[in-house]
């Protein structure tokens, strides 16, 4: 092979500590090893004398294969030449590989621990060193981390001496009162960073005497030094002021002469007091430059309390307008949240974490930096703790985690006696992926490194997306800086030369990353160094393609609940895979195939719901088009596995009622009871043995019931029983594995599954999962059974992956999952989504650079808030979150080898819609300089369509884009050419726009498709039907009468009542579960209506509710710190977000009225009762005769002068065009749940005045 001259400058460099930069597509991997290649086969190295790390198995599988193949090669060239002497020492070269230290830096540490760990033998780890010492599955480390941190907890309190000791003042800070749920969840999160750290005790104790030392010095955090964000908002101000003061901003005054910009004061008025406080913030600048800068904007903050009109009709803010954002982006700034939409998007504003730090005074910043710092002491300590009850009961399972392999590894290494062994030993040492190693792993090489240098590291830090494992790219960054300095010694060397993509798509490339990657804002400065170039045998290939494609689908009322933004996604996905393989080429002139086909997006469920759209397309020519990727099912939340998960528990202690019961009711061939068979059987007991038996376990009245009653429920129940005793029996003495076979086996539930969705698969992956972390247990149900149910508790869903093994299919795909794949096409799905967030704060939160941060907490008022430090924190935080994601999209663009598409969606009709585009090209199109700053992304979403269309925004070949989004025109000036790859201007990408109607139109054939598969289906499976009678005349029974029923629910609750109806004694009832597709949708991201309803109903418990009321409270802010707290921790914090801003205003309205000022003081006073249990019974006949007991939850009970008020909170939509008609629905469907409600609280003695629902959804109220 004929490598380029910089590819053969790194394969012959000097032993030195070579850091090696490589792009993208520039064949590291095989200049890694033709460099070991050429080392051994001149003597220079020997395979027992070298260390190559990579970063996962397969890689380093991948990577042997390639030194044993190139070695192989050398060989058979000496062979080739007569050179019999080079062959024979390559020859015993090659033999030495099964034995070499080819492996990750997991792999690496266990044999360090196996060859060296007698020295550690009498140390804390010596149990680590043990050889029988196993690995615990990742759901082992759960539980046993949440139980390490518990112990913790309970040793901190009982070392409290009195209700003020510091910890109990700091567990304040969380929760509700009742718990430490969230406080768990932070100590959990913060000790899994801390071990990515070398001596991470011992760092946490530096951090906080850094802090407690930065506190007596009476410094402020972060503005120990300079700091720029006062001179950034001086800046602004001043710029601010002179588009006030121009004649331009006059002129759109004069042309709106009857609009006043606050209420109650003139223009002339109002401006004069805006114009004061800037001035006087600029004057006292002049000798305020830190952190005491802040309080002279109160003046400002005060205006932007005042009532503002809203904006006069029609502003036209990119054409004669224009000017007037300065108004606008004034009030951003000193009034945060308010004219916020998409039309008031633009380039000035500044970030909003800068409003948030107006008014704070010196005296207040560090009063509570000190309490903050008392907190953070109390946290550490804890954290301390819960090391040492970690260790414990790992050490109790004879059990160690992944990074008890690396601390233990090091712990060896820092003993001269195993650094001096490995240092003679390895006389080069090889990193791949060195972006992606944590600072303990970089530590863990300088144990044994030569000082003389011969470490060879290879990487990309614009490839490095792992921060969620702790990978630390500024590990990477800071090596360069420090040889490029001279710092330390070593050389640095680059592979720009991309030897798999086309011009086209490198050109693309390099348009997008020299616009977004700069040092400041992304961590690394995309420059020439930097930047893509061709290799000799680089061909050309058609440009990328934006695809913009009508968000605003017309919907059929036909029950399909995907939402329009997904069907205009998968059409626009379908057609351009029809396009690319009906109507195109391989470069080179072969046929497309599926396989060359890759969609990226930003989460696991929109990749598995575009396979499955695409599942049912079909080609002009009738081909089916397959596609597949890796998906996870989460283990607790489907609701099949999750019934055999109850199953297990119940199998390992058959008196657990609720298991059982859920057992019972599961649609199993030996099962499937109604709630009226279970009453039954209860009301058989009550008869024969009254209250005494009724106490017993379930299972011992089930028992009775078989020997006392000869009915054919009693037949069916010994069947069940008899068949539970027969499983539980073979369980005593079989492993899981067999285990749950059996129960696959008696339940049928696989047969079940495989008739209603065509695919039982999920239960062979949940085995494997069973299995990887059960299997050491051996016959131990018992103990799986515990483990399980406190993984339930714990840590709440536990992810399996499923993956297809057949190759001819198009690949659908997270971001993250593509990174080290090429494929021809590539289809990048950009339609942002919540996914990408990364900012959210914590109550107490951990930086491995600047330590600890908590919020501010008034104990008397009992209130939190966000704090000064955290505020300058989140933007770096956020700055860190943008780069990874330009790195992010960088690994994406740079997969494609010769064509790609960018698909994002957008409402082309209405340019009041958010869309993605539309936000970024509003904070683009005016900025002046080729590369953007910081404060444009901190200005913006920091999503990875935020960051694409920032850089195509002010291309000449976005003029369509432009139009789209309608914002205005690109001035030459702010123009950025697209160049190509020799420099010439050129075409960069095309644009195509696919409108409703195509999207409507492809969406329904899709539809239609599989409607026509799926009756063939059907007709092919009635055709297969058994007849009446065999061959031998024998009569065929019907399949088991239970086998089809519907899935069910395990209780009967109030809001499965309506009106005077009745329940069934033989179906469940609720109306929260209509039918299967209340569980699975095709979209499974979508959350159905009973699942928004509950989130809902937590947010209106816990939210505050005078807080939003005053306006003291932000509305973001609050969920996000819900979310943060955990009171919303039943679902995912995209889902609370998700449903908090589809009922924002009805939320918002709630606060605001007359009602909710009695339910704040009935709270005060104690009278307020949140989710009140009722219980109250029912007439199955009409009005008398037997009864059965329901349950409900009342939302609010609250109390007024005239008595107690129930509250019920409904998210129903309601067919009434007016807020009369949609009472009059409203109180058809909830009357009588309310007036049961009431008659119940009556019961109790409580006077029950008013009853109310609250239509969360119009912001309405309807009294019953």
């Amino acid at each position: 092979m004929k490598f380029s001259d910089e590819q053969q400058k790194i394969i012959d460099a000097e032993l030195n500590n070579n850091l090696v930069s490589a792009s993208a597509g520039s064949g590291k991997t095989t200049v890694l090893t033709a460099r070991i290649g050429e080392e051994v086969k001149t003597g220079k190295l020997t395979v027992d004398g070298m260390l190559v790390v990579t970063f996962t198995e397969d890689a380093a599988s991948h990577m042997a294969d390639k030194i044993e193949d190139k070695l192989r090669d050398l060989r058979n060239e000496a062979v080739s030449s007569g050179n019999n002497e080079s062959a024979s020492l390559l020859s015993t070269q090659i033999d030495l590989l099964p034995n070499a230290y080819i492996q990750t830096m997991h792999g690496f540490c266990s044999r360090v621990i196996k060859e060296k760990g007698y020295i550690l033998e009498d140390g804390p780890m010596a149990e680590f060193t043990d050889p029988s010492c196993r690995i615990l599955s990742e759901s082992e480390q759960g539980v046993l981390l949440q139980n390490a941190v518990d112990y913790a907890i309970k040793a901190m309190y009982e070392e409290c001496d009195s209700d003020d000791d510091d910890f109990i003042s700091f567990t304040r800070r969380f929760g509700d009162g009742r718990s430490d749920g969230s406080l768990v969840g932070i100590v959990t999160s913060t000790y899994t960073t801390l071990r990515s750290l070398p001596d991470y005790i011992q760092k946490c104790e530096d951090l906080i005497q850094k802090r407690e030392k930065r506190d007596l010095e009476g410094k402020i955090a972060f503005f120990e030094d300079d700091n720029d964000i006062p001179r950034t908002i001086v800046e602004y101000l001043e710029s601010m002021k002179s588009m006030l003061l121009d004649s331009e901003f006059d002129s759109v005054l004069e042309c709106h002469e009857n609009y006043q910009i606050i209420k109650d004061m003139s223009n002339e008025e109002f401006l004069g007091k805006l114009i004061s406080g800037i001035d006087y913030a600029l004057d006292y600048y002049e000798t305020h430059k830190g952190a005491d800068f802040f309080v002279s904007l109160t003046p400002l903050k005060e205006l932007g309390e005042l009532k503002f009109s809203n904006v006069f009709q029609g502003a036209d803010f990119r054409g004669d307008d224009k000017a007037f954002l300065a108004i606008v982006s004034l009030r951003h700034f000193i009034s945060p949240g308010k004219w916020d939409d998409i039309k008031y998007a633009n380039s000035y504003d500044l970030p909003p974490e800068y409003s948030y730090l107006i008014g704070f005074t010196t005296e207040q910043i560090l009063a509570n930096q000190k309490e903050g710092t008392r907190a953070c002491r109390s946290f550490v300590e804890l954290i301390k703790k819960t090391d040492k009850y970690y260790a414990e009961v790992k050490n109790n399972m004879h059990g160690m985690d992944y990074s008890d392999l690396e601390h233990t590894a090091y712990a060896i290494l820092k003993h001269e006696e195993a650094a001096t062994f490995y240092r003679e030993k390895f006389e080069e040492i090889f990193v791949d992926e060195y972006q992606d190693n944590t600072r303990l792993q970089d530590a863990i090489i300088a144990c044994f490194n030569r000082e003389s240098g011969n470490v060879f590291r290879v990487g990309d830090i614009k490839q490095s997306i792992y921060k969620f494992r702790f990978a630390d790219p500024k590990i990477f960054g800071k090596s360069m800086d420090d040889i490029i300095s001279g710092r330390k010694k070593g050389n640095l060397h680059y592979l720009k030369e991309n030897h798999r993509s086309t011009c086209e798509v490198l050109a693309f490339s390099n348009y997008i990353f020299k616009q977004i990657m700069s040092k400041d804002a992304s961590e690394i400065e995309y420059d020439e160094k930097q930047r893509l170039s061709k290799a000799s045998e680089t061909r050309h290939g058609p440009v990328p393609r934006i695809v913009v494609t009508d968000k605003n689908v017309p919907v059929k009322d036909d029950g399909d609940k995907t939402k329009p933004e997904s069907r205009a996604v998968f059409a626009a996905v379908e057609s351009e895979v029809k396009r690319y393989l009906e109507e195109c080429t391989r470069v080179d002139g072969s046929p497309t195939e599926l396989k060359d086909i890759c969609i990226l997006t930003a989460s696991n469920n929109q990749a598995e719901t575009i396979a499955r759209y695409l599942n049912g397309c079909t080609l002009n020519d009738g081909r089916k088009i397959k596609a597949s990727g890796r998906f996870t099912t989460d283990v607790f939340e489907d609701l099949d596995i999750h019934r055999i998960i109850n199953f297990l528990i119940c199998l390992g202690n058959e008196y657990r009622d609720e298991y059982l019961a859920s057992v019972m009711f599961s649609n199993y061939k030996f099962s499937n009871f109604t709630i009226s068979e279970l009453a039954q059987i209860q009301a058989f007991i009550h008869e024969l043995n009254g209250p005494s038996l009724e106490k017993e376990p379930l299972m011992l009245r089930l028992r009775v019931f078989i020997e006392k009653n000869d009915s054919e429920l009693a037949g069916r129940v010994k069947t069940f029983v008899d068949v539970f005793d027969k499983i539980r029996m073979s369980s005593m003495v079989t492993d899981i594995d067999d285990i749950i076979e059996l129960v696959y086996r008696e339940t049928g539930i696989k047969a079940t599954i495989e008739a209603r969705e065509g695919d039982s698969s999920k239960f062979d992956v949940f085995k494997d999962w069973l299995s990887e972390s059960f299997k050491l247990r051996g016959s131990d149900l018992s103990g799986i059974a515990d483990e399980l149910e406190q993984m339930k508790i714990h840590i709440k869903q536990a992810n399996i992956e499923v993956t297809d093994a057949n190759k001819d299919k198009i690949t659908t795909m997270t971001l993250h999952k593509s990174k080290g794949l090429e494929f021809p096409f590539v289809i990048l799905v950009a339609t942002g989504g919540s996914d990408e967030q990364k900012d959210t704060l914590e109550s107490i939160m951990f930086d491995r650079d600047y330590g600890f941060f908590t919020e501010d907490y008034d104990a008397d008022a009992i209130t939190r808030r966000h704090s000064f430090e955290q505020y300058i924190y989140k933007m770096k935080m956020r700055l860190a979150a943008n780069a990874e994601t330009c790195r992010l999209l960088y690994v994406a663009l740079t997969r494609a080898e010769e064509n790609l598409s960018i698909i994002t969606s957008c409402d082309v009709d209405d340019k009041t819609k958010a869309s993605p585009m539309r936000k970024a090209f509003a904070q683009s199109i005016d900025f002046e300089e080729e590369q953007f700053d910081e404060r444009h992304w901190l200005a913006g979403d920091m999503k990875l369509p935020y960051c694409l269309f920032s850089a195509l925004a002010r291309s000449k070949d976005g003029e369509k884009l432009r139009q789209i989004a309608e914002i205005g025109d690109l001035k030459q000036s702010n123009a950025v050419a697209f160049y190509d790859l020799d420099g010439n201007e050129a075409k960069g990408f095309e644009v195509c726009e696919i409108s409703a109607e195509q999207i409507a139109e492809l969406y329904e054939a899709q539809k239609a498709n599989v409607t026509q598969v799926s009756e063939a289906a059907d007709q092919e499976d009635a055709q297969k039907a058994k007849p009446e009678f065999d061959d031998e005349g024998k009569l065929v029974f019907p399949e088991y009468k239970y086998q089809d029923s519907v899935e069910i629910p395990f209780k009967l609750s109030v809001t499965g009542i309506t009106g005077e109806t009745n329940s069934s004694d033989n179906v469940h009832v609720d109306l929260h579960i209509k039918s299967i597709d209340d569980f699975e949708s095709p979209n499974v991201s979508m959350l159905t209506a009973a699942a928004k309803g509950t989130i809902l109903h937590r947010i209106m418990r816990f939210i505050d509710l005078e807080g939003i009321r005053n306006g003291s409270t932000m509305f973001e802010l609050e969920i996000e710190s819900l979310i943060n707290e955990g009171y919303l921790n039943i679902c995912s914090p995209d889902n609370a977000r998700d449903v908090a801003f589809e009922f924002r205003e009805g939320i918002e309205a709630f606060c605001k009225a007359p009602q909710c000022e009695d339910v704040i003081n009935s709270f005060a006073d104690g009278s307020a009762r949140s989710e009140k249990p009722i219980v109250f019974s029912v007439y199955v006949d009409g009005t008398e005769g037997d009864s059965v007991l329901v349950q409900g939850i009342i939302d609010l009970l609250y109390k007024t002068g005239e008595g107690y008020t129930i509250l019920d909170y409904k998210t129903d939509r309601l067919s009434g065009v007016s807020q009369e008609d949609r009472a009059k629905e409203a109180l058809e469907r909830h009357a009588f749940q309310l007036n049961s409600y009431a008659a119940a609280c009556e019961e109790e003695g409580l006077n029950v005045a008013h009853k109310l629902l609250y239509l969360v959804r119009y912001g309405e109220f309807v009294e019953v």
